[in-house]
């Protein structure tokens, strides 16, 4: 188990674990759907430190160009116009 420093990234502890084959999953940390990408969680076993393969909670939003400017009203994305769409 190796854990670094928040501010450099140095490792700052290393400590040897023995494998049991189960993990101590934590909490969900999700990260939210933007424009392009799905929202997703996933936990991290609080022995070993593995994350959990990512779950999809929320498809992708897709851009919205509700003003017909062009460009994504959420993200700032150049749309072709009018389409909702990248171009």
């Amino acid at each position: 188990r190796i854990q670094r420093c928040v501010k450099d990234n140095t490792i700052v502890i290393t400590k040897a674990i023995r494998a049991t084959g189960n993990h101590n999953w934590g909490d969900w940390e999700e990260t939210a759907a933007t424009c392009t990408t799905d929202g997703t969680r996933t936990r991290t076993c609080t022995v070993c430190g593995e994350t959990s393969k990512p779950e999809t909670t929320q498809p992708a939003t897709g851009h919205s160009d509700g003003d017909g400017d062009g460009l994504c009203d959420v993200c700032g994305a150049s749309l072709s116009a009018g389409s909702g769409q990248e171009p």
